[in-house]
């Protein structure tokens, strides 16, 4: 029950006229009904932090009034009144916690029932812009942000869909304002990064995660060495670069100044190339990118090198030979330009170290080589006042002097009676050649040396028990070593 001061009014009348009117103001006890507590919400705003308290409209209500305390128990104080169902507490402090509840209030001043309480961390402002770029060098992304005042330190969060996606977070704790990610991401593929502000201690107060900002990662820069010889065999520019992680090919650019327009050649597969296209005695500028598979993720333009393309150019190399031990072999090279020398130069292995020799002309003869030069090599370097030009190599392979043995005749089968007399023979071709015969009990028996080393095996009653028996004949000189085919003997 509520007492109240109500006001009523009394009219005094004949019946016909009305006379007088008189009012007067009496207390009486009258039921009323409380307005209802309204259904209270919070969030916090992700620009700033501040908590932000959103309630239901209550029938009845002119306006609400917000109660805030910083204890579920503690003394709650008015904070705001509004006719609206929304509040957002600006003063409110980072990392603090606070309760609040919410009542509406009639036209007559009536307040109804206090909503729930309900408690809301002020939390950090958002991380704002957050900046994507690459690094030239190593093609990684570089991501930096504003600070965000109160915060300690910061996470990243990294996603390959910029809506959608799942945004994981990257690399612990960050307390600078920037972060370079290069491991972990491909050429060619865009990435997406979130940013949010952490308080030590205080999970509560985390900010919303930043608006998303993206790049692509690309390739790393390659890297051109300054001092690559030119091409040994045809004098022309040869490129050598660093091999780039990701990169399915490299493209190379050529200019006629440093600071001028590199036009593409072509694609190279590996870290080296020979400009075939350039012109002897002309300079040029060269720069490399890396490829990635998606054009997205190419590389900066490398550092540039100057070259020179050789005057010299060698029309004519020389060419591998086979030859015999006593043979006579020549090399022969052939060049464009004048006053034009020449050195011969060998080495005894493919990893050997090359040695001048006495030959100064264009073209270097051995007589009878021996098979000592078996697998000897030979190049030659052409030289005029200018500069040198290094041949391709020559492989001399020497065959022996004594020819490995080669059969002509096979020893045949044979059927005889036990006490008849059979003959195999063999025939081959070469020198100093040599005989040993073999015998085995059976097609799948081990071969084993018997007596006879000439060309013919005579055996005089062979017996029943050698029925089956197979023969062949081994043929050695120093070149090498043969074996017949196998003979077999029948018994009647």
């Amino acid at each position: 029950m509520n007492s109240q001061i109500k006001k009523h009014t009394y009219k005094f009348s004949d019946g016909l006229y009305n006379y007088v009117t008189i009012s007067r103001a009496k207390n009486y006890d009258v039921e009323s009904t409380q307005l209802p507590a309204p259904t209270i919400s919070a969030t916090n705003v992700a620009s700033t932090g501040k908590p932000k308290i959103t309630w239901t409209a209550v029938p009845g209500a002119e306006k609400y009034q917000v109660y805030q305390a910083k204890s579920s128990s503690g003394t709650y104080s008015r904070i705001y009144t509004t006719t609206g169902t929304t509040m957002t507490n600006t003063k409110a402090v980072v990392g603090v916690t606070y309760w609040y509840k919410v009542r509406a209030v009639d036209s007559d001043g009536n307040q109804g029932v206090f909503s729930p309480v309900i408690k809301r961390t002020c939390d950090l402002p958002m991380v704002t812009n957050v900046q994507c770029s690459n690094d030239t060098s190593t093609g990684g992304i570089k991501i930096s942000w504003d600070p965000v005042e109160d915060a300690d330190y910061y996470r990243l969060y990294r996603s390959t869909k910029p809506e959608t996606g799942t945004y994981s977070t990257y690399d612990g704790k960050l307390t600078k304002l920037t972060y370079s990610n290069v491991n972990s991401t491909t050429p060619g593929t865009t990435y997406y990064y979130k940013v949010r502000a952490y308080i030590n201690d205080n999970a509560n107060a985390t900010s919303a995660a930043s608006e998303y900002a993206s790049a692509t990662r690309k390739c790393a820069q390659p890297v051109l060495e300054t001092d690559t010889p030119n091409d040994a065999a045809t004098g022309k520019p040869k490129l050598s670069w660093t091999a780039v992680d990701g990169a399915q090919r490299y493209r190379v650019g050529r200019a006629n100044s440093a600071n001028g327009t590199y036009n593409f050649l072509e694609y190279a597969e590996k870290t080296t190339w020979v400009d075939t296209s350039a012109v002897p005695g002309e300079t040029y500028y060269y720069k490399v990118r890396a490829a990635a598979e998606n054009s997205a993720g190419n590389s900066a333009m490398s550092n540039y090198v100057k070259r020179t393309c050789s005057a010299l150019e060698i029309t004519t190399q020389p060419q591998n030979a086979t030859v015999g031990a006593n043979d006579t072999v020549s090399f022969t090279v052939a060049a464009n330009g004048s006053n034009l020398k020449y050195q011969w130069q060998y080495r005894t292995s493919s990893t050997g170290t090359w040695t001048n020799n006495s030959c100064t002309s264009a073209t270097f003869i051995i007589a009878k080589p021996g098979t000592w030069r078996d697998g000897y090599q030979y190049r030659c370097i052409v030289t005029n006042s200018a500069e040198s030009i290094t041949s391709s190599i020559a492989t001399l392979t020497v065959k022996s002097a004594v020819a490995k043995p080669e059969i002509t005749t096979q020893p045949k089968s044979a059927t005889v009676g036990a006490n008849d007399t059979v003959s195999f023979t063999v025939a081959a071709n070469g020198s100093n050649l040599k005989y040993q015969w073999q015998y085995r009990t059976s097609s799948t028996g081990t071969w084993t040396n018997n007596s006879c080393t000439s060309a013919t095996f005579t055996i005089t009653k062979p017996g029943a028990w050698r029925d089956g028996y197979q023969y062949r004949c081994k043929i050695t000189n120093s070149a090498g070593t043969v074996y017949s085919s196998a003979a077999t003997l029948t018994v009647r």
